[in-house]
């Protein structure tokens, strides 16, 4: 198995894009690049001795958010993805109504937290770099309103529409 350095995953010289648990903790790691841009996503045993549940891990731009706390059986279906699989693929697929959210749940801690415009602008850069409107406004807007987004719909209506011209797309 690759190590984040040999993976490419280092970020700037002597700074780790994400602050690895030790190798034997890492269930799975998915990474990919985007021009200008590092992700990776990381599904990580819990330190809980129950060991039950995970913790999926965003790092972008140098900085590491916990966007949600997994079953186990959700643990199992993400794990179900090959190593190179497409991880904005994974992680949408998984925001989904159909699927039910469950990676925005109410256990979420953010991590060295940029302001909420960033951190909801990064998440929707990575994820929908092709503009394709793959992450819709409904699970970002649960995103952001777990980062503190509280104003009226019409106002996230605005945001969300004004987020692919910020991040260059069409």
């Amino acid at each position: 198995r690759e190590s984040p350095e040999s993976a490419g995953l280092e970020g700037r010289p002597g700074k780790s894009l994400l602050k690895m648990p030790p190798q034997s903790e890492i269930m799975q790691v998915v990474h990919g690049h985007v021009p200008g841009r590092r992700f990776q996503l990381c599904v990580q045993a819990a330190a809980a001795a129950e060991g039950a549940e995970g913790a999926l891990r965003l790092a972008a731009g140098g900085r590491e958010v916990v966007v949600g706390v997994l079953s186990d059986a959700y643990t199992q279906h993400v794990m179900s993805y090959a190593p190179d699989a497409d991880a904005a693929q994974v992680v949408v697929e998984n925001v989904s109504d159909d699927f039910g959210c469950d990676i925005f749940v109410d256990r979420v801690e953010v991590l060295q937290q940029p302001p909420r415009e960033e951190l909801v602008g990064e998440l929707f850069a990575l994820l929908d770099r092709h503009g394709s409107g793959r992450l819709g406004a409904d699970p970002l807007l649960r995103f952001a309103e777990l980062l503190g987004f509280d104003s009226a719909r019409e106002e996230w209506d605005v945001q969300y529409k004004a987020l692919p011209a910020a991040y260059g797309f069409g």
